[in-house]
């Protein structure tokens, strides 16, 4: 007689059994290490992004107009010397926005995907001394940027601390 006995045919199903369980477990975990690099490129292109945008605001300030809050604080407000409107940028609401003109129109800083914390500590100026009277020399922009899920065996979380300087012109 030809073919396999039991206990052959039983080894190779366990075989197979140890070889897919294994294979699934490898392309579980590379899903999941490819979620998290997701969520942190998103974290960090929003930073760029951010800092980007507001060293381009801040540029733009009239030196002599820049209200920064005494110690830290979550936003600076100053006049755009292009267009002589005032100037806002806020961290409040889990997100970063700039206000600017009449209306006061938000524009988000920072995308849906993205939430920001310890706006409490958002900017913090420092100043020199000037025959005028104290006048902002840089302003400190510190922020947590978060993303992801937290739910429970989902692994895309991503919180990071940036902190980053402007140099204000004189």
């Amino acid at each position: 007689m030809k073919g396999f006995t039991l206990i052959e045919t039983m080894v190779v199903v366990a075989l197979m059994g140890v070889l897919l369980t294994a294979t699934s477990l490898m392309m579980i975990n590379t899903l999941k290490a490819k979620n998290r690099t997701v969520v942190m490129e998103n974290v960090e292109q929003n930073s760029s992004e951010i800092a980007r945008q507001i060293k381009n605001l801040l540029l733009a300030a009239e030196v002599n107009s820049i209200l920064c809050p005494v110690g830290q604080g979550s936003s600076i407000t100053f006049i755009n010397s292009s267009d002589q409107g005032i100037t806002s940028i806020v961290c409040n609401n889990d997100r970063i926005s700039s206000q600017s003109g009449i209306l006061k129109i938000n524009n988000w800083l920072t995308n849906e995907a993205v939430k920001v914390s310890n706006c409490e500590r958002f900017i913090s100026c420092s100043t020199m001394p000037s025959v005028d009277g104290d006048k902002v020399s840089s302003v400190e922009f510190t922020y947590y940027l978060d993303s992801g899920s937290t739910l429970a065996g989902v692994e895309n979380y991503s919180k990071k601390l940036f902190n980053f300087s402007v140099g204000i012109r004189n």
